[in-house]
């Protein structure tokens, strides 16, 4: 949302902005919602350029979040982060799991990324947080409904959505492919 709101005042009131908006910087502490492979990734990531970094997973057995960060329960990682990060997959238990109370818990300057699944992510709470400036920024590349209309969105500042190309890389697909290629060998053998 930083450089949204950068870009619009510099296009705004040209080069004497930069001054006007500064970023959190690697004082920032992002909490990571789940504990798979991917946010083991992101911690790794984020911890090299000086990011605490914490995390909230019911999955992960005590100690072995190590490597992630520091563990909290879901409800104090929405209160203490200056980014959300929403990494879990969708399941029965993890439906609406960042949902309004866990919204509501979220800083007036925090952000709130969704790149896992939608649905884990409680939508119409978190537009709404977002419509009322309760939270920041909201970044959604999962929705609840997909494919999803882009005209049925809302136009809210602070509000990016993308059709769920959050790990569209050659890595990606090629990761992707393997793994593939080796269930179909596990299932045909």
């Amino acid at each position: 949302y930083g450089l949204l709101r950068k870009q619009r005042e510099f296009e705004e009131r040209g080069w004497e902005s930069r001054f006007d908006i500064f970023a959190p910087g690697s004082a920032a502490t992002v909490g990571l919602v789940g504990a798979g492979r991917i946010a083991t990734r992101l911690a790794e990531a984020l911890r090299l350029l000086g990011v605490r970094v914490c995390f909230a997973s019911a999955s992960v057995p005590q100690g072995e979040g190590a490597e992630i960060g520091e563990r909290l329960e879901l409800d104090e990682l929405c209160g203490v982060a200056d980014v959300v990060v929403v990494l879990s997959p969708l399941r029965d238990d993890t439906r609406s799991l960042v949902g309004a109370a866990q919204i509501h818990r979220m800083r007036e300057d925090a952000h709130l990324i969704a790149i896992s699944r939608g649905g884990v992510v409680d939508q119409p709470a978190a537009l709404a947080a977002l419509q009322e400036g309760r939270i920041a920024s909201l970044h959604l590349d999962v929705l609840d409904v997909e494919p999803a209309d882009p005209a049925s969105l809302p136009r809210i500042p602070g509000l990016t959505v993308t059709p769920h190309n959050a790990a569209w890389s050659r890595a990606f697909f090629e990761g992707t492919l393997r793994e593939a290629v080796g269930i179909f060998r596990d299932v045909l053998g």
